[in-house]
């Protein structure tokens, strides 16, 4: 994990999170997701076919709305494990 997005449920920089990418993503999942060409890792808020919206869990950032008709989101996985090297 790279940034300061999730710190509000616990997972901070340098974390590695484990995801399932057999596990169909559902709002309120904490998810791992390409947008256009770049990674995130957000919790999913709204799903459907004319909008996706993924909250960061940091009080200080906005959500990130998306238009799946032009923007291109992948979802690689929901987040299933927190593995942390020191704590």
């Amino acid at each position: 994990v790279k940034g300061d997005s999730m710190i509000d449920v616990g997972i901070f920089e340098n974390d590695l999170i484990a995801i399932n990418k057999n596990i169909p993503v559902k709002t309120g999942s904490i998810v791992v997701a390409r947008i256009n060409d770049e990674v995130t890792v957000k919790t999913l808020t709204e799903l459907s076919s004319d909008k996706v919206t993924l909250r960061p869990e940091n009080k200080e950032l906005s959500d990130i709305e998306l238009d799946p008709t032009t923007d291109e989101i992948v979802f690689e996985g929901s987040c299933v494990a927190l593995i942390r090297e020191s704590i």
